[in-house]
């Protein structure tokens, strides 16, 4: 019998405040210390990986985008990749309305696999219906 473990999530937010040492980074980063550990396991979905580079690309340029590619390698994040299935879950979110498609992919992704949305992103409040979030904090509280 195998025992499973905790799933989560993590969307550009996420991984963005965690780079930046923002708010909820130390919550980030003790989910990936437990990923480390095969205590949790931690997915990021390509096309929020692609929100992440783009932003350090537009933001600080490709030196420090490739650095950031680097790091997030390092990490104990599998990286899932946006295939035809996710992207019609994704659709399924977007068409409402209210949230961006990177986001709906988080989300779908989040629903596929039974697991933890991590994100201070307020534009999931639209589908915390039918994800289960995490909410970082935004502010030093």
């Amino acid at each position: 019998m195998t025992e499973t473990v905790p799933a989560y999530v993590l969307d550009a937010f996420a991984v963005m405040c965690y780079l930046n040492r923002e708010p909820g980074s130390p919550r980030v980063a003790e989910v990936l210390e437990r990923a480390s550990t095969k205590q949790c396991a931690v997915s990021l979905c390509t096309v929020n990986w692609a929100e992440v580079l783009y932003t350090v690309l537009r933001g600080r340029g490709r030196q420090v985008a490739e650095g950031v590619v680097a790091r997030l390698d390092a990490l104990p994040i599998d990286l899932i990749p946006a295939d035809r299935d996710l992207s019609a879950r994704a659709a399924e979110l977007k068409a409402p309305g209210g949230i961006s498609l990177p986001d709906c992919y988080a989300a779908a992704l989040a629903q596929r696999l039974d697991a933890t949305l991590v994100t201070g992103d307020p534009e999931f409040k639209r589908v915390a219906n039918v994800v289960d979030i995490e909410w970082l904090p935004t502010t030093d509280e």
